[in-house]
Formats: structure tokens, sequence, C-alpha cells
């Protein structure tokens, strides 16, 4: 359902409704700060649990899909995303690290028995593999890997990933030093 609040006050709203979905995460996403900025595309986060928005993409999304959205940012920062990327190519960490968190939200439920959404155009698993739009790249056997054994996985096919590949819904802020560079460098996925 869409609805006529404001990006923050929708985030806020959905912050709330997510205990009744989903009480570990939305405990998660209650302690994120809000940054709204037309500096990110989308969505992103950083080491600090920031949650960086930008209202055109909060306002085209339903609830449901907010709920996903906000459940996918807040597992980079509880999985490390942000800091574990290390010496990693970005944009391959940025694949490895969407496929692993889109796995774990489309494999869980919500109290209702209901499944998470994700926003169309994002790199979503079925079952238990990915196939990454605009190249020949799948993924399988995910409920066994990490997001360093699928980073390790992409990088065989790093060349066809980054001239191909399409998908991809949010930004991830690895050090807050660059976080402009950052920004700008995931705007060009």
């Amino acid at each position: 359902m869409k609805s006529n609040l404001s990006a923050t006050d929708r985030i806020r709203r959905a912050r709330i409704l997510l205990y009744d979905k989903s009480p570990f995460f939305a405990y998660l996403v209650t302690g994120m700060k809000l940054i709204e900025t037309k500096d990110v595309p989308t969505m992103g986060v950083d080491a600090q649990a920031n949650l960086y928005y930008n209202q055109d993409f909060v306002r085209g999304l339903t609830d449901e899909e907010l709920y996903g959205v906000l459940i996918h940012e807040v597992a980079h920062v509880f999985l490390n995303h942000c800091i574990r990327r290390n010496n990693r190519d970005h944009i391959v960490w940025n694949y490895a690290i969407d496929i692993g968190v889109n796995y774990i939200i489309m494999e869980g439920n919500m109290s209702d028995g209901s499944r998470f959404q994700l926003p169309k155009g994002g790199i979503i698993p079925i079952g238990n593999s990915v196939s990454i739009q605009g190249t020949k790249i799948v993924v399988n056997d995910l409920d066994k890997k990490t997001a360093d054994t699928i980073y390790d996985e992409l990088m065989k096919n790093e060349k066809e990933l980054k001239k191909n590949a399409k998908g991809g819904f949010d930004v991830h802020i690895m050090s807050e030093p660059k976080t402009k560079e950052e920004i700008a460098q995931a705007k060009k996925l």
C-alpha cells in the first residue's frame, strides 16, 4: 500500500509496524539513525548504522517492500559487511553481500507466516540459487555460502559481472572517510 506520509514518517512507521511482523529485525532497525539525502539514489548504510535514504525511492516502495529493504539494510550492519570488505573489489563485494543478505531475507518468514518482499530490480534469489541479470552468472547452494565465499565465486567472473550485470537497489558505504567517494562509486552501479 502506498502512503501519503513523508519518506521519514513512512520509515518511522515501518519500524514500529515491523515489530508485529518480525520483532528481531524490528529491534535492530529501530536503532538505525535516519539520514535523508539526495546523494544516495535508493537506500544505504554505513558501519555506524546510519541509514541513508532518498525520499523518492522510499515513496516508490510499497509498505511490504519497505519492510524488506529496511531488513536488508540492517542485515549489512549486523553482518559487518561495511567493515569486512577490506581490500576486496567494491563492485564485486556489493553483489556478494546483496546476494547473501537477500537469500536470508527471502528464506525468512514474518510472524504471520508470510514472506518478506524486496523491490523488483534487486538481486533476488529463487530458492537456493540466484542468477545475476545481464550475465550468465548463477550462484548455487546459497544455504552453504557466506558473502565471503560468494565473493570468491563471483571474482572468477569479475569481468562479465562488471561489464554486463544489472540489479541491486542499495548503497554500501564502506568507510567513513570516503563516504562521498563511496556514494559516487555506488551511483555508477
